[in-house]
Order: C-alpha cells, then sequence, then structure tokens
C-alpha cells in the first residue's frame, strides 16, 4: 500500500482552496521578536500521480435507493440540481473523470444479492468493484479477489475507516473495504440525540457537549442524565410507554449495539496472526460490562423500555421521542435528517464511553453496501481501478463528508454548530464488529433474543454456548481467506 504524502502542490486537487493562481500557497511570515521565519501552508492531498487514462472506465456495481434505504448510499449524480450532496456527488465524479481522462460506470440494481453469483460465475469482466449487502461479504467470499491486488491505496487511511475496514483483513488478505467515496457507513452510524427544550426546563447542570469534549460522557453519566427525564406525563402515577416520558426511545439491538460498542466491547477481536475469533465469552471485563448493562435495565426500567418487544429490531410502542416522547433518542444519521417536522430543537451526541480511561468515542455502524473485489476481475485493470477508488475517497474526506455533516445539523432550522463538532466524534469512531455485520444471526441477535430482552441472568452459559457454533463458522471465513487470490 502506498504512503500518503504531503504536498503543497494542489493543482492536482483543483477544488480545494487555493491562494494563488499556480495552485501553491503564499508564503506565511511570522515575526518574534528579531526572528523573521517564512514557512509555507501545507495541506493535505492524495499524493496520486498525474495519470491519463486515455478514456479508462471504472465499472461499478451497487444497490438503487429501491430496497436498502436506511442509508445514503448515492454514488452517481447525473446533474447539479441544489441538492447540496447531490452536488458534491456530481462535482467529485466530474473532476475524477476530467483528472484522469476516465470515466465512471456506476450502475444501481435493487439487490446485489439476486445478481451477484451470475455476475462473478458469468466470467464477464464488466465490473471491477461490486458493493456488497455486509452480511452478504463472507458468504461469498468463494467469489472474491484480495484488494489488495488494487494498485494506490492505502486502507490504513482515515478515509478508507480503518476501524470499520480492518476486520475485513483477514491474515493478509482484504475481502472488502469501507471507504467514504461512500456514505453507507457514515450515515448509519449510531448517535444519540437530546430534547434540547426539556433538557433545559429540567435545569439539568451537565452541558453535554463539554462531557464529551472533556472524556466524561459515560454510560453511568448518560444513564445519571436521562432518568432524570423520566415523567409521568397523564399524571396517572405510573410510567407507561405510550402515555409518558422515558430516557430513551430505540430498538432494542440497536440501542445495546450501541452502547456495546460505544464501550469498545467486542463480539469478535483479532488474534496476532490478523484473524478473529470469537473473544466476548472469555472476557471478564467484556462479560462485566454487559452484566453492568442488564443490572442497568433492571434498577433503571424506565430509562429504556423494553420488556414487551417481541422482536430484537423492534422499539416498544411509545410515545416518540420526537414527540417528547424521551429525553435521549438512539438514532443512525440517516434517521436524523427525518427530523425535519420535530418542534422542539435537538443536539447530536456521541454513544457514550465505557469510562474515562477510554482511548476514544467508537461507534456503532448499521449495515449498509461495501466494496468488494470480484473474482472475475481483470488484474491487468488494478492499477487504474485503485488509483480512481483511492482519489474518490480522498475527495470525498475533504469535500463530501464536511457537506454531509452540515446537511444533517440543518435538519432543524436552529444552526447547531456544536453538533457539527459531535459528528467529528461519531464519524471517527465508525467500526465493525463480526458480531454485528458478518454474523449477526447467530451472534448480536441471539444475544439480545436470549438475555437482553427478557433481562435473564443466563449470559455467561448463553455465549458459551454460541461460542462453538461461531468458532466454526469463523473458520470457515478463515480457510476461504487463505485460498483467496
Amino acid at each position: 500500500m502506498k504512503k500518503r504524502i504531503l504536498s503543497v502542490l494542489l493543482a492536482l486537487f483543483t477544488l480545494c482552496t487555493v491562494s494563488c493562481g499556480g495552485g501553491t500557497s503564499d508564503p506565511v511570515t511570522t515575526t518574534g521578536g528579531n526572528d523573521t521565519t517564512t514557512a509555507e501552508e501545507t495541506e493535505r492531498t492524495d499524493g496520486l500521480p498525474d495519470t491519463d487514462m486515455d478514456g479508462f472506465t471504472l465499472n461499478i456495481l451497487h444497490h438503487d435507493n429501491s430496497w436498502l434505504t436506511w442509508a445514503k448510499i448515492d454514488l452517481v449524480a447525473d446533474e447539479e440540481n441544489g441538492d447540496l450532496i447531490n452536488d458534491a456527488i456530481y462535482k467529485r465524479n466530474m473532476y475524477i473523470e476530467d483528472r484522469f481522462n476516465c470515466k465512471l460506470n456506476i450502475v444501481g440494481v435493487k439487490q446485489v444479492s439476486s445478481v451477484f453469483k451470475e455476475v462473478v460465475l458469468s466470467g464477464d469482466e464488466g465490473y471491477d468493484i461490486i458493493m456488497q449487502y455486509g452480511l452478504d461479504v463472507c458468504g461469498n467470499i468463494e467469489y472474491l479477489s484480495d484488494m489488495n491486488n488494487l494498485g494506490y491505496v492505502d486502507f490504513d487511511a482515515d478515509y478508507w475507516n480503518p476501524n470499520a475496514t480492518g476486520i475485513f483483513r483477514i491474515g493478509d488478505k482484504q475481502i472488502a473495504a469501507a471507504g467514504n467515496f461512500t456514505l453507507s457507513y457514515m450515515s448509519g452510524s449510531a448517535c444519540l440525540l437530546f430534547n434540547k427544550q426539556i433538557y433545559d426546563d429540567l435545569r439539568i447542570a451537565d452541558d453535554p457537549y463539554e462531557l464529551v469534549r472533556q472524556k466524561k460522557w459515560t454510560v453511568d453519566k448518560f444513564y445519571e442524565i436521562a432518568k432524570q427525564g423520566i415523567a409521568d406525563l397523564n399524571g396517572d402515577t405510573q410510567i407507561t410507554a405510550l402515555d409518558d416520558r422515558k430516557g430513551v426511545n430505540g430498538s432494542l439491538r440497536g440501542y445495546y449495539n450501541m452502547l456495546l460498542a460505544g464501550a469498545n466491547v467486542r463480539y469478535f477481536e483479532m488474534d496476532k496472526d490478523n484473524y478473529p475469533y470469537f473473544a466476548i465469552a472469555e472476557n471478564e471485563s467484556s462479560i462485566n460490562f454487559c452484566q453492568h448493562l442488564l443490572d442497568l435495565a433492571t434498577t433503571e426500567p424506565y430509562v429504556f423500555m423494553h420488556d414487551d418487544v417481541t422482536n430484537v429490531w423492534d422499539s416498544m410502542p411509545s410515545l416518540g421521542f420526537e414527540e417528547g416522547g424521551s429525553l435521549f433518542g438512539y438514532y443512525h444519521i440517516f434517521g436524523v435528517t427525518n427530523l425535519r417536522e420535530m418542534k422542539d430543537d435537538f443536539g447530536i451526541l456521541p454513544a457514550p464511553m465505557r469510562d474515562e480511561n477510554q482511548d476514544k468515542y467508537y461507534s456503532y455502524t448499521n449495515i449498509g453496501e461495501i466494496a468488494t473485489l470480484p473474482r472475475s476481475f481483470d488484474i491487468s485493470r488494478a492499477d487504474n481501478v485503485g488509483m480512481i477508488l483511492e482519489a474518490m475517497c480522498f475527495y470525498s474526506q475533504e469535500n463530501i463528508v464536511p457537506t454531509y455533516k452540515q446537511v444533517v445539523v440543518q435538519t432543524k432550522t436552529t444552526r447547531d454548530e456544536e453538533s457539527v463538532e459531535m459528528l467529528d466524534y461519531v464519524f471517527d469512531g465508525i467500526s465493525f464488529d463480526y458480531g454485528v455485520v458478518v454474523l449477526a444471526n447467530d451472534t448480536t441477535n441471539v444475544l439480545m433474543k436470549n438475555v437482553f430482552r427478557p433481562k435473564a441472568t443466563t449470559l455467561v452459559s448463553t455465549l458459551t454456548t454460541m461460542k462453538s457454533k461461531l468458532d466454526a463458522q469463523i473458520g470457515t471465513i478463515i480457510a476461504a481467506a487463505n485460498e483467496m487470490p
């Protein structure tokens, strides 16, 4: 993988800010005492060579918006129409095509899984990159090629989301990659919203934004504040989900996975050789944290109500966050943009940490589409494909991601600059876990259904039972990855 560099030559990146016509920045002179220091401002570039691809066409197959509706997956825009994201995507694609003298052929279908094997097995080299639904990737591993075959890509770069992309690096093989040329995983990342009106009415002393900045936004602090939002709105001396205010609203599986991921608890981890293994069953610290969440569910039953949920994907029927039915709301960023009709203003926060000793904030991310390299891939195209993807990811990080953050916070008429800052914590913490994005049915769904939903006392025995089946599944995935060309 290439090494990224810093450069002051911005001519290759025409849409970045430049301060003179030649593409380099003006010198900045600083004076201190009798010393005068001249330094040139530097800006990060993608470091790619100036390449004329002579009309090369990059072919990408992905989902359209008719099935995968819970994330922002647009990769192409036909023209500028005034929509900020549409126009940013259009400018990016035009920039790439002009810069490399290439074409982007991006085709959308309802469900890639319905045509994936047929496309690969046909031997047709028509698609260089196929965007698969996250849960399908490892099931189709025998039809994939190692993405390390691509030239010029740096999967450790921030715009490739290494905490997410990294779990798809099995041994020395890269089976998929979550680059920011798609907003799929940014839009699917989890956060907490808080109702500013209720927060102010309750005169809660803690500034939530400052708690985040000072790394004091922890699970215990979250519960301490959330329970202050509980209120008997109809005056019948009891708290019910449909009529009264809770601490937080959200789906059962999503809520607890947000807290687990936010606390850096992993169902699966990587061993020293970069192979995944089911880790939580033998991790005392992770088990203790899960038990802590179960204890909180028992001692603070009205913070998050889920006793009557019959499906781990469901939220308990209740007075919703947007209707003032809770102080906090669990949302994915894509859902935040749908709150345009909410009466009260709200702010955005990352998932809380386990404790103040945690290194950073982490974000549970909903399943979207992720880039894979089909086995029918033509290796002679590797350098051009990699170069274009790298440039698209870098451009998106520098231009589309800031635009997306503005779109998210402009959901409300009152601009909230603090929430823009909070989105940095959310997006910087995007991470994947095999127990959520690869083997969800036999991992998180089992744990939520059998332990968290009933608030059961069988945590350890359930994890132990899960382990043998999951170990076998992971063994099959590892064996297939080792055979990947």
